[in-house]
């Protein structure tokens, strides 16, 4: 298996099993150094989705009690391999990366049982027990790396309606 994506980049890959094992071995490593911040860390994302094609990324959630715990974690995280630009601009979430300029995994920390970590549960969930809405949801994405291989940011806006469907159906 092979993990990473030049940053930017739009390439998706078939599903393979391996992402369950490399997503389950971050999560437990993230668990153990980060436990004085979180008490959940999850595999979110199409690499969490079996059978689902995704760009080769690992995506893990962390749910904290606030957001400055982001900024706690920063150097903990920074010994694990990961950078931090800090607020990235996606709404009570902030993101650390792994390997600059060619990512393999990204972490979302978001409030525990807040609004976006229920969406990031939510939504993985609701794509593993309904494959026509995986289907669905795969078309679309293999259209929009088709339309923006180049362009990350408006791959993943263009797929947003889509995702909000999905929770709004929940709802």
């Amino acid at each position: 298996m092979t993990l990473g994506l030049r940053n930017n980049g739009v390439h998706l890959v078939p599903y393979s099993p391996a992402w369950a094992e490399a997503g389950s071995a971050e999560r437990h490593r993230l668990q153990d150094a980060l436990a004085r911040w979180t008490g959940r860390v999850e595999h979110i994302g199409s690499t969490a989705v079996p059978g689902l094609a995704a760009k080769p990324i690992i995506d893990i959630c962390v749910g904290v009690q606030d957001l400055l715990h982001a900024d706690a974690m920063a150097e903990e995280m920074s010994r694990l391999g990961y950078d931090y630009p800090g607020d990235v601009g996606i709404p009570d979430d902030r993101v650390f990366g792994r390997e600059p300029g060619w990512r393999t995994h990204l972490i979302h920390v978001v409030v525990m049982d807040g609004p976006r970590w229920q969406a990031y549960l939510q939504f993985r969930d609701s794509l593993r027990a309904d494959p026509a809405l995986r289907a669905e949801y795969e078309a679309l994405k293999r259209a929009l790396a088709t339309s923006h291989a180049a362009d990350r940011y408006t791959y993943t806006q263009h797929k947003t309606a889509f995702v909000q469907r999905v929770l709004a159906d929940l709802a």
